[in-house]
Order: C-alpha cells, then structure tokens, then sequence
C-alpha cells in the first residue's frame, strides 16, 4: 500500500511544480516538468495495474487523502491551462473579416487536441 501512496504523492509533486511553472509564464519552466510528469504517470500505471487496495480502513483514509490532495492540484492544472489557452486564444489570433457591427472578428479558438476528465 506504501506504494501506492507514493505514487499518488508524486503524482501530487508533479502536478504542483507544473501548477507552479504555469503561473510563471515561463515555457521553459513548463516544459522542465515532462519527466516529473512522465514518471508520476507511470507509477500511477504501475499501482492501476497492480490492483493494490488500502488492507486498512487507516490505510484507506491516508490513501483518500493523497488521492483528493492530487485531484485538487490537477484541477488547479487544468484551469490554469485553460486559461493560459483562452488568453492566447485572445491576445494571437488574427481577425477572420468584420462582423455585422463593423467590428473585427476572431478567429475561432483551437479546439485542444485532448482533454480529461476529473
């Protein structure tokens, strides 16, 4: 079971330096966090495979609570790349002709290639 809390607590650490790197705008910083990410996603394959439940209703809760610490930092990932999108979306893309106001019309945004469910 310690495993598993490993890998749901580097999940965790990967997801919040990637958090962290998002609000700092800095691609560089984004693109450092694709082995942490790599790696967390394979442990978590590891424990999917594997099977392992909590052999204790202790064990379970710790587990929970990694488990909700997790999801929250990939929701926070989620939206700040969301946003991160929109406002590129907003700021680069070109005019597409002029609407029936008279006003300028963007370009539609880029539906993302992927998305997740949480």
């Amino acid at each position: 079971m310690a495993n598993a809390i490993t890998a749901v607590t580097r999940a965790r650490a990967a997801l919040t330096a990637l958090a962290e790197a998002l609000v700092s705008g800095d691609p560089d910083r984004v693109l450092a966090n694709e082995q942490a990410m790599a790696a967390a996603a394979a442990d978590l394959m590891w424990w999917a495979r594997t099977g392992v439940t909590p052999a204790t209703p202790g064990e379970a809760l710790m587990l929970r609570a990694h488990l909700s610490d997790a999801r929250a930092a990939m929701e926070r990932c989620r939206v700040l790349g969301s946003t991160a999108a929109d406002l590129t979306a907003a700021m680069f893309a070109p005019p597409t002709g002029y609407s029936s106001s008279g006003t300028l019309q963007a370009a539609a945004a880029v539906a993302p290639l992927f998305s997740s469910r949480i």
